[in-house]
C-alpha cells in the first residue's frame, strides 16, 4: 500500500463518517481508583495460564532491516553524522531540512532531540541507537507541520520513558526496534501524538511498555492520529497493562505484519482499538499472542475489521474470553466487528468456565463473521464462538446483534458445548460443521460427523464445503472446489454431454459413473455418492478427494496403492458412508489400503489390511521415488461391527499409522483388533483415544511383534470396555497383546460447602462422595462479584480472609479426570461482633444435579478485633509546569497484603486531594492545582478505620519547566 493513498483513504473516511470526537479517557472509570484512562504523553512512570505452545514460535528467526534502502521521496541537505552531538544539531536546526546518514557506530543518546527541521535519518547496517545516561524522550517532535523520517535506522537495549514521541507527519522505514522497555505508564516505544504516522518493514522485537509498544492517541480526538503498519513484524513484545503491541485510540490499518508472542498483562495480546477508534486489519498473522483477561490477540469496543488474516494459538485467561478476538460494549462504546476471510487455529480461553476459543462478543454490539475457518478452538463456552449478554463492571449489559454465515468449523471436541454457541438478534446460516459438538442447528447448516447428532439429522448440501485432509488440523482445503454427484442406481450415461454431476438429476449413473467421477474430478473436490452399493472401486487418482455418502446405506469397496500413480502424498476423505470388506450381491469388495486417508462418521464391516508402501527389501525404490514415509489412516467417530477373522480386523504393516478417535467396536470376533506386522519406521504408529469396545472376543486390542518399542509406538487410552481391561502386556507366541496403555478415570462425586468460625475468614472445603478431602485442586470462586482463584490444602479446604461487612462467597469446582464439578455459595455478614447464621449451599457433581442445603455456623464467642499496621509506598516525583493534571500513584498494604477500597488524602500546598485504593492498594491522585516552578512536600494520610491502623509520608514533588 503507498503511502500517499493511505493519507487520502484516511482523510476520505473521516470526511464520510459522521462521530463525535471524544477522549480515550471515556473508555475507562473515571473513578480515581488507579491506572485508569489514557494520560497525557509524557506520563510519569508508575511502578508498578495455560502452558504456552510457543517453543517452536519463541524460534522464530527475525529478518533484521540492514540494507540502505530508501522507497520514500525525501528532500533535503545531505549530511553526516558520527556522534549523538551532531545527529541533535542537524535534527534541531531552523534554517533548512536535513537528510542525516549516520556514519558512527554506536550513538548513545545524553539528552534530548526535539526535531525543529522536517529530518531524515537514515542508518547503516553498522549503525544504531542504544543506551546512554538519558533515560527520558531521546526523541521527540511538538510540531504538527513537520515531517519526521526514520530509514534503516536500528534501536537497541534501551531503557526510555517514551523512544519516538511524534507529532505530524511520521516515517518509519525498514527500522528496527530491539529489547526497548518504556516506562510503565502511558507511554510506549513509539507513540503518534498528532497527525499520520507510517510504519514499513520494521521489526518491534523483545521490547515492554505499559500501554502498548506502540501507541497511536491524541487527547480529545480519534480522528487526529491515523497510523499506517505495512509489511511489520511484533515479537515477544509485552505490556504491564495492555496491549503487548499497539494501543490505538485512533485510526489504524495494520497490512502483511505479523504478531507473534507478544503478551499483555490485561487485555489485547496484540492490539487494543479503544472506545471510537477504528482498526481495519489485511492479511496479517497472529499467532501465540497471550492476554492475562480477554481478547488473546485483539480486543475491541469499537469498529474492528478483519480481512484474510491467520489467528493461531492465542490464549486469554478470564471467563468473558476471546481466546483470538474479545469484544464488549464499554461505557457508551459499541462494539461493530468484521471478520471475513480468516483462519481461527488453536486459540484458547484457558479459564475453567471461560467463553469464546476464538472469538467473545459481548453485551450490545455488530458481530458479523463470514467464509472464515475455524479449526480445533477450545473454551468451556463456544469453542469457536460465543456471544451473550452479561452484567460486569462497567460493561452494560445489551442485545449482541450477529451474522455469522457461509463459515467452516473443524474439530471442536474438546467439551460438550456448542462450537458456536451465541444469544441475541442474530443470523446463523450456510455454515459447515466437520467433527464439532454443534446442537443450535440454525439455517441451512451443513453438520458433517456431528458428535451431538444422529445420522438422521444431517444435511448435505453442495456449497464450497471445504474438509478435512490428513492431519484434520493442518491441511484444510481453502479453495472452492468442484462438485459431482454420483448415482450408481441411474440410468444417466457418464460419458454424455447431459450428465454434468452437477445435481442428483444429472448425476453420474451406472456401475462406472464413480469411475468416471475420479476421473474429472478438481484436486481438493468433493464427490457425493448416493445410496447404493459401489463395488471393487481403485482410487488411485493422484488428487486430493472427497467422498460424501447420502447415508450409511452407501456401501462402498475399494482398494488404494501407491505404485505408479503419482502424488503418493495425496489423501482421500470418506465421510458418512458404510465401507464394505467381504462379500455383497454384487461380489468380493477389495480391502488394501496404502495411502493417507480419512474416515469419518463411518461404518466398517470387514477386516482391513494397511499394506506397506514399498517391499522392506526394496529401498532402491525410496531412493528413486522418494516415498518411503509413513501413511496415516484416521478414523473419527466410525464403527466397527459384525466382523469375523482369525487375524486381525486390521492388518498394518511397516509405514502406517492408524488413528482411531470416539470409535466403536461392537460384535467383533478375531485374534486382535489390530495386528502390527513388521517393525515401526519413524512416524509409523498405533493410536487408540476414547474408544469403545463391547462384545469383542479377542486376545488383544493391538497384536505387537515381540521387539517392537510399544511405549513409543501404541497408545490405547482413556477406552470404555465390557471387560476388565488392564495396563499388562500378554505375550503368546512371540506376540504381544495391550488392552490398554492407560485406563481411563472414572470420576467420582464432590460437594463443595462453604462455613465460617471466625470473623473475617470464610472456608471453602471440597470433599469427595465419602466424605475424604480434594486436595490441591484449583477452585474457582468470586466475593461479591471479583473474580479469584485458589488451592486447597491437604484437608481439602481454601480459606478467604481479611472479609468485612455483609457479602457473598460463591465456589465453583472445576472438577478434572478424577472428580466431578460441584458448586457451593456462601452469604457472610461481619458486621456485628457475634455472626448471625447465614445459609450455605452447595450442590454435588452428580452430573452436575442434586443440591443440598447446609445452615452456616453461628460463633458464640467474641473474637477481638486487632488493627494491622499499615504503610505507604511513595516516591518523590518530578513534574512539568505545563502539564495540567499531573497523575501521583501510591500505594497502601499492611505487611504483604493490599489495603483495598479505602480513602487516602494528598495535601501539597494548600490544597487537599481524595484518592481511592484498588484491589492492588494502589490509588492514584490527580493533581490539578501545581503549576509553578519549585519543590514541595506532600503529604500522604490514611486515617485507618475499625480494621486497619492510620498511617502517614511525607514525599517531596518538584516541579520544573
Amino acid at each position: 500500500m503507498k503511502l500517499n493513498k493511505i493519507a487520502i483513504l484516511s482523510l476520505f473516511i473521516v470526511l464520510i463518517c459522521f462521530i463525535g470526537a471524544a477522549s480515550a479517557t471515556e473508555d475507562v472509570n473515571s473513578t480515581v481508583i488507579a491506572d485508569s484512562g489514557i494520560d497525557e504523553v509524557n506520563a510519569v512512570g508508575l511502578e508498578g495460564s495455560c502452558a504456552g505452545d510457543s517453543d517452536e514460535i519463541n524460534q522464530l528467526d527475525i529478518n533484521q532491516n540492514t540494507e540502505e534502502t530508501n522507497t520514500l521521496s525525501v528532500s533535503g541537505t545531505n549530511v553526516n553524522a558520527g556522534s549523538w552531538t551532531t545527529l541533535k544539531t542537524y535534527s534541531e536546526k531552523y534554517d533548512d531540512d536535513y537528510i542525516i546518514k549516520l556514519t558512527g557506530t554506536s550513538y548513545t543518546p545524553n539528552n534530548q532531540i526535539n526535531f525543529k527541521n522536517s529530518a531524515t535519518i537514515i542508518g547503516t547496517a553498522n549503525s544504531y541507537i542504544t543506551a546512554g545516561t538519558y533515560t527520558g524522550t531521546p526523541f521527540i517532535n511538538t510540531d504538527s507541520s513537520l515531517t519526521i523520517t526514520f530509514i534503516n535506522v536500528t534501536f537497541r537495549d534501551m531503557s526510555v520513558t517514551n523512544l519516538l514521541e511524534l507529532a505530524g507527519t511520521n516515517n518509519l522505514q525498514n527500522c528496527n526496534f530491539y529489547n526497548i522497555t518504556a516506562a510503565t505508564g502511558h507511554n510506549a516505544v513509539i507513540y503518534n501524538t498528532d497527525g499520520t504516522m507510517n510504519l514499513a518493514n520494521c521489526n518491534i522485537v523483545d521490547s515492554s511498555a505499559g500501554y502498548g509498544v506502540v501507541s497511536n492517541y491524541k487527547a480529545g480526538t480519534y480522528t487526529g492520529v491515523v497510523m499506517n503498519v505495512d509489511d511489520c513484524t511484533f515479537v515477544r513484545n509485552s505490556a504491564s497493562v495492555e496491549p503487548g503491541a499497539i494501543n490505538n485510540c485512533g485510526i489504524l490499518y495494520v497490512n502483511n505484519s505479523k504478531f507473534i508472542n507478544n503478551t499483555a498483562e490485561w487485555w489485547a495480546g496484540a492490539i487494543h482499538t479503544h472506545y471510537n477508534a477504528q482498526t481495519v486489519i489485511n492479511n496479517s498473522i497472529f499467532e501465540g499472542n497471550d492476554a492475562g483477561w480477554n481478547g488473546g490477540a485483539l480486543y475491541t469496543y469499537s469498529t474492528l475489521k478483519v480481512y484474510n488474516s491467520i489467528f493461531k494459538k492465542n490464549k486469554c485467561h478470564t471467563n468473558i474470553g476471546g481466546g483470538a478476538i474479545g469484544a464488549s460494549r464499554w461505557w457508551g462504546g459499541n462494539y461493530d466487528i468484521t471478520i471475513e476471510n480468516c483462519t481461527f487455529e488453536e486459540n484458547e480461553n484457558c479459564n475453567t468456565n471461560g467463553n469464546g476459543g476464538a472469538i467473545t462478543a459481548m453485551n450490545s454490539g455488530a458481530l458479523n463473521v463470514h467464509d472464515s475457518t475455524f479449526i480445533n478452538n477450545k473454551a468451556k463456552n463456544g469453542q469457536a464462538i460465543a456471544a451473550f449478554s452479561q452484567a460486569f463492571e462497567n460493561i452494560t449489559a445489551g442485545i449482541p446483534n450477529l451474522k455469522v454465515y457461509n463459515n467452516y468449523f473443524y474439530n471442536h471436541t474438546q467439551t460438550t458445548s456448542d462450537t458456536v454457541e451465541i444469544s441475541g438478534n442474530y443470523t446463523f446460516e450456510n455454515n459447515t460443521f466437520t467433527n464439532c459438538y454443534q446442537t443450535n442447528l440454525g439455517t441451512n447448516n451443513v453438520i458433517i460427523n456431528p458428535v451431538t447428532l444422529n445420522s438422521n439429522n444431517l444435511i448435505l448440501k453442495s456449497n464450497k464445503e471445504s474438509l478435512l485432509m490428513s492431519s484434520f488440523s493442518e491441511n484444510i482445503l481453502k479453495e472452492a472446489p468442484n462438485v459431482i454427484y454420483v448415482d450408481v442406481n441411474s440410468e444417466n450415461d457418464p460419458e454424455s454431454d447431459t450428465t454434468t454431476g452437477k445435481d442428483w438429476s444429472t448425476a453420474y449413473g451406472t456401475d462406472i459413473g464413480i469411475n468416471f467421477a475420479l476421473g474429472n474430478i478438481a484436486d481438493n473436490g468433493i464427490i457425493y455418492l448416493a445410496n447404493g452399493d459401489y463395488v471393487r472401486i481403485n482410487i488411485n487418482d493422484p488428487k486430493n478427494i472427497t467422498l460424501i455418502g447420502q447415508s450409511k446405506e452407501t456401501l462402498l469397496s475399494f482398494r488404494s496403492d501407491v505404485y505408479g500413480a503419482g502424488a503418493p502424498n495425496a489423501t482421500y476423505t470418506f465421510i458418512n458412508m458404510t465401507i464394505y470388506h467381504g462379500v455383497t450381491k454384487k461380489g468380493a469388495h477389495y480391502n488394501n489400503y496404502e495411502r493417507n486417508m480419512n474416515f469419518i462418521n463411518c461404518s466398517i464391516i470387514g477386516d482391513i489390511t494397511i499394506e506397506k508402501a514399498l517391499s522392506e527389501a526394496d529401498q532402491s525404490h525410496v531412493e528413486e521415488y522418494g516415498y518411503g514415509q509413513t501413511y496415516a489412516i484416521n478414523f473419527n467417530n466410525c464403527e466397527f461391527k459384525d466382523i469375523t477373522t482369525e487375524n486381525g480386523v486390521i492388518t498394518l504393516y511397516k509405514y502406517g499409522l492408524t488413528n482411531f478417535n470416539n470409535c466403536t467396536f461392537e460384535n467383533i470376533t478375531a485374534d486382535s483388533i489390530v495386528a502390527k506386522t513388521g517393525d515401526y519406521y519413524l512416524d509409523d504408529g498405533i493410536y487408540f483415544k476414547e474408544c469403545k469396545f463391547n462384545n469383542c472376543n479377542v486376545k488383544g486390542i493391538v497384536d505387537v511383534p515381540g521387539a517392537a518399542d510399544i511405549e513409543t509406538y501404541c497408545v490405547i487410552e482413556d477406552c470404555d470396555y465390557d471387560f476388565d481391561a488392564n495396563l499388562n502386556v500378554e505375550t503368546t507366541d512371540n506376540h504381544n497383546y495391550v488392552n490398554a496403555t492407560k485406563l481411563k478415570v472414572v470420576a467420582v462425586e464432590t460437594n463443595t460447602s462453604i462455613s465460617s468460625s471466625e470473623k473475617g475468614i470464610v472456608t471453602i472445603t471440597v470433599k469427595d462422595a465419602e466424605g475424604n478431602p480434594v486436595s490441591n485442586v484449583n477452585v474457582n470462586y468470586t466475593v461479591n462479584g471479583e473474580n479469584k482463584t485458589g488451592i486447597t490444602d491437604d484437608s481439602g479446604n481454601l480459606k478467604v480472609s481479611d472479609l468485612t461487612g455483609e457479602g457473598e462467597i460463591k465456589a465453583y469446582f472445576e472438577g478434572n479426570e478424577n472428580y466431578l464439578k460441584s458448586e457451593g455459595s456462601y452469604k457472610y455478614n461481619f458486621t456485628e461482633t457475634t455472626p448471625t447464621p447465614d445459609t450455605n449451599s452447595s450442590t454435588n457433581g452428580t452430573s452436575g444435579n442434586g443440591t443440598s442445603t447446609n445452615t452456616g455456623q453461628t460463633t458464640t464467642n467474641t473474637p477481638k478485633i486487632t488493627k494491622k499496621a499499615t504503610k505507604i509506598t511513595a516516591k518523590k516525583a518530578t513534574f512539568k509546569a505545563k502539564k495540567k493534571t499531573k497523575k501521583y500513584t501510591i500505594v497502601l498494604k499492611a505487611g504483604k497484603a493490599a489495603v483495598k477500597k479505602v480513602k487516602v488524602t494528598l495535601k501539597v500546598g494548600k490544597k487537599t486531594y481524595k484518592a481511592t485504593t484498588n484491589s492492588k492498594g494502589k490509588a492514584t491522585f490527580k493533581i490539578t492545582k501545581l503549576n509553578k516552578k519549585g519543590k514541595y512536600t506532600a503529604v500522604i494520610k490514611f486515617k485507618g478505620n475499625k480494621n486497619f491502623k492510620a498511617t502517614s509520608k511525607k514525599v517531596k514533588i518538584t516541579v520544573k519547566k
